[in-house]
């Protein structure tokens, strides 16, 4: 049914798979249309548009949401990103303070978050002040969403700011210490300051966590091969091997170390 599409919609969204989302909302389109709630109705059509990257569409159906009702989440976090895609950063600057203003005084749905990768859009275009007070927001709105402490960590680390950084990953560690991306994230903090100890502890938590994982084997096998631990990497790697023989990296360390 129509119903069940925008739900469906929803959950890929939030797992930013944004294309199947944009399948899903299409073939619902007529529902969608014929929807007597005129918000939701521009909304899931803005989504459209958005997951098209038509994005004057998107811009259009959003402002017809504001129109309706000023201070809706998600019409602005389409129309913020929207302007940001169309390189009208002074735009979608004025739109994410709206957002900022909102979020401080109020708790905010969980489809907010899926928005929060895409700053680093935001971030790359030099608005590092803008990012950073939104995920600040987003923290202390929700302190125990170890998604939001890893999220500022990592706008922390691309300011340089890794003390900090780390104090945000330690903290989503303790609060969810089987969290991947924490010890990914870990990881990448540690090898950048040169701690190949710490580093290669993440990735074996991290690989620990995730043995199916080629990638993370391959993590754990640049740190060995960093601290020279040469032994313990062909170790590594024959289990990666065995995993998948024809991955381009596992070829890559067998020749190196053997």
């Amino acid at each position: 049914t129509g119903k069940l599409a925008i739900k469906l919609a929803d959950a890929l969204m939030l797992s930013q798979r944004n294309g199947a989302a944009k399948d899903i909302l299409m073939r619902a389109k007529d529902y969608i249309l014929s929807i007597p709630d005129k918000i939701t109705c521009h909304l899931m059509i803005a989504e459209i548009f958005f997951a098209s990257q038509e994005y004057p569409l998107a811009i259009g159906e959003a402002q017809q949401v504001l129109a309706l009702q000023q201070n809706n989440y998600r019409a602005l976090s389409i129309l913020g990103l929207a302007y940001a895609e169309q390189g009208n950063l002074t735009s979608a600057c004025n739109v994410w303070n709206q957002i900022i203003e909102i979020l401080a005084q109020q708790k905010f749905p969980n489809f907010i978050k899926i928005r929060l990768e895409k700053f680093n859009f935001l971030l790359d275009k030099h608005l590092k002040p803008e990012v950073l007070k939104y995920a600040e927001i987003l923290l202390k709105n929700d302190p125990l969403n170890p998604f939001h402490s890893i999220n500022y960590a990592y706008f922390l680390f691309r300011q340089n700011e890794f003390a900090n950084a780390e104090t945000c990953l330690l903290q989503a560690k303790s609060i969810y210490p089987i969290g991947g991306m924490v010890y990914k994230h870990l990881g990448k903090l540690y090898l950048h300051q040169n701690n190949l100890a710490e580093a290669t502890k993440a990735y074996r938590q991290l690989n620990q966590l995730s043995p199916l994982k080629i990638e993370y084997y391959i993590l754990l096998i640049k740190a060995l091969i960093q601290q020279r631990n040469y032994k313990v990497a062909k170790e590594v790697l024959k289990k990666a091997k065995l995993l998948n023989p024809l991955d381009a990296n596992v070829q890559k360390y067998a020749i190196e170390l053997f």
